[in-house]
């Protein structure tokens, strides 16, 4: 058998075997230390085929293996829908790379391009799975079992022999003992649906784990990164490309002047304005003026990042003459993240904090340190180094999430914001818009574990009504008889369960008891 088919063979194998496991500890949700080990499986499934058959991992994208494992974890550690998942986004993203990038290539010189064809590639392996190992790999004439399909008839017979000898014994001694009875429905009394689930799901699984060793070890790779300066096909000079620029600094430019007094005016100014013209409201200000401004800084990258590539920089002054343009962008788009980042300090400092609010703005931290990427490679003419950079801060960024436990900062921010309130000769419209949302830390309470315990010992700083409804929330999500599957552990889940086992009476049933009556909590619809 050449070298070729054993490799098919050993991952049509591997792929079983992981397909098989990752059935039975995918099964139950929710997730948690499950999806690590399975993560975990797979990783040693092509670590072991490489080893095993001798073809070595030396592309750069067997680096991503650390990070798909990390964020895997992380769904053993949070309990938030949201959070959780960007955090299987990640880990998917990170098998793309170490499929198409892992056994031969670089990634920290590797172009968007590269990065682009490595989640498309990983798409495409995903749909076609086992079928490219079975029919274009696989050389089945070559799978012959020699001297030993002699002793596997013989088996095959024995096992058939044996057949009716072991239902008469077993009838028998099941007439003779409860137990044994008892122990034969056990093993034969087997759901059919269930069982053709468990097969399907147990395929689905081998599927993905084939389709992506197919990828890593049998796909044909471009070992060549270099990045070109402008498109074959279709590039332009800097005239077109500087008018382009120029004309964006001038809108750019204006805006920052028009804008002056409010970037940094407060809440005051603002409800002033509102006041006086009767267009402009707190909540528009602050919230769509940051929702707009997030997307002209992630278009304006897009924007950057296209330019660059169909300029033609043949001349040095061309070159210079484009990076002061695009730098003189960046610069006035750092002006506008301020304005909009201190947009929403302003408006959680009145409003609070929520999941949409909290992530949109990490999104916006990621991105000026992108633009900060950008200048120090692309505009120095180092282009193929600047998607790595992009990838890995926003693998950081989004791991500095997991650590600081979004649901808890929400929590605990917005009851603090309440505790230190804004003084009594602020604007009535913010010290009225100064209310802590018990409802939604009530629905927290509800849909995440994370949530928990910083309500449980934030409880009884809390007034009379924001109790009451985030007492229901805390009562749907407490169930101390529920026993968690070894699958599903989660520190966050086990930490709630810690608190309402530990702390309920004390928090909760003595400070809230005036929150119930004969139907149940109330407060919360």
């Amino acid at each position: 058998m050449t070298h070729r088919s054993k490799l098919a063979f050993t991952i049509i194998l591997a792929a079983l075997v992981f397909g098989f496991l990752a059935d039975r500890l995918l099964k139950e949700t929710p997730w948690g230390l499950n999806v690590l080990m399975a993560v975990a499986l797979l990783l040693a499934g092509v670590f072991g085929v490489s080893r095993l058959r001798k073809e070595r991992l030396t592309g750069g994208g067997r680096l991503f293996a650390l990070p798909a494992l990390v964020f895997a974890g992380m769904l053993a550690v949070r309990d938030t829908a949201t959070l959780n998942a960007f955090n299987v986004a990640a880990v998917l993203c990170c098998l793309a790379v170490l499929a198409y990038r892992g056994r031969v290539g670089r990634v920290v010189v590797a172009g968007i391009g590269a990065y682009l064809r490595s989640a498309v590639m990983g798409g495409i392996g995903a749909l076609t799975g086992m079928l490219p190992l079975a029919i274009m790999e696989a050389r089945w004439r070559e799978f012959n079992l020699g001297s030993n399909s002699r002793l596997l008839t013989r088996l095959v017979l024995g096992v058939v022999l044996a057949l009716p000898l072991l239902a008469i014994f077993g009838s028998l001694f099941a007439a003779a003992d409860a137990n044994f009875e008892q122990l034969l429905r056990d093993v034969f009394n087997f759901d059919l649906d269930s069982l053709i689930t468990r097969a399907f799901l147990s395929g689905f699984w081998a599927w993905l784990a084939a389709g992506m060793l197919w990828l890593l070890f049998f796909f044909p790779h471009n070992q060549n990164h270099a990045q070109p300066s402008g498109l074959a096909v279709f590039s332009l000079g800097i005239v077109e490309i500087g008018v382009v620029l120029g004309l964006l600094n001038a809108l750019f430019a204006t805006f920052v002047i028009t804008q002056v007094r409010y970037f940094f005016g407060g809440a005051a100014l603002v409800l002033d304005t509102a006041d006086a013209s009767n267009q402009l409201t707190f909540a528009e200000y602050a919230r769509r003026g940051f929702f707009e401004l997030v997307v002209v800084s992630a278009l304006l990258l897009v924007v950057l990042l296209a330019a660059h590539w169909i300029t033609r920089r043949d001349n040095p002054r061309h070159a210079t003459a484009f990076r002061v343009l695009a730098g003189g962008l960046i610069a006035l788009l750092y002006v506008i993240m301020a304005s909009a980042l201190h947009r929403m300090s302003i408006y959680m400092q009145v409003y609070g904090l929520t999941e949409l609010r909290l992530y949109t703005t990490a999104f916006m931290l990621w991105l000026a340190a992108v633009f900060a990427w950008f200048v120090l490679t692309t505009l120095r003419e180092r282009a193929e180094r600047f998607t790595f950079g992009a990838v890995v801060s926003g693998l950081v960024t989004l791991l500095a999430l997991n650590l600081i436990n979004p649901i808890d900062l929400i929590v605990r921010t917005n009851i603090e914001r309440i505790v230190n309130r804004t003084p009594a000769n602020a604007p009535e419209t913010t010290r009225a818009a100064e209310r802590l949302d018990s409802l939604y830390l009530g629905q927290l309470a509800i849909e995440t574990s994370d949530a928990v315990p910083a309500l449980m010992s934030n409880f009884s700083r809390l007034n009379s009504d924001d109790r009451c409804r985030v007492a229901a929330g805390l009562t749907r999500n407490y169930n101390p008889e529920a026993a968690a599957d070894w699958r599903t552990a989660n520190l966050s889940r086990l930490t709630r369960a810690t608190w309402q086992t530990q702390q309920w009476q004390k928090y909760f049933m003595e400070a809230g008891a005036a929150c119930f009556d004969d139907v149940g909590p109330r407060g919360f619809d």
